[in-house]
């Protein structure tokens, strides 16, 4: 069974996002034990626009597919019902 594993990134759509906006990028932050069992899981959003923060933690380009470097949005940590699949 496939399921969202800690450190992969997904191109999800985020709660509160219209339909038609694109899909953005989001890293699993959860436990993989609780993303095998549970229907959701925790993200990060990513976010390419590089402006300093303290809750902003610096992705370099290639990690985890990545074509950009990005930053990962702390401050927007949200949790996703629809979880993810391959």
């Amino acid at each position: 069974m496939n399921y969202p594993k800690r450190g992969e990134i997904y191109l999800v759509r985020l709660p509160g996002q219209p339909a038609d906006k694109k899909m953005r990028p989001a890293l699993i932050v959860s436990l993989n034990v609780r993303n095998r069992l549970a229907n959701d899981v925790i993200v990060v959003p990513i976010s390419t626009a590089l402006r300093p923060a303290p809750t902003h933690v610096e992705l370099s380009k290639g990690e985890g597919g990545l074509d950009r470097t990005s930053v990962g949005k702390c401050e927007q940590i949200t949790t996703l019902v629809d979880t993810p699949q391959d």
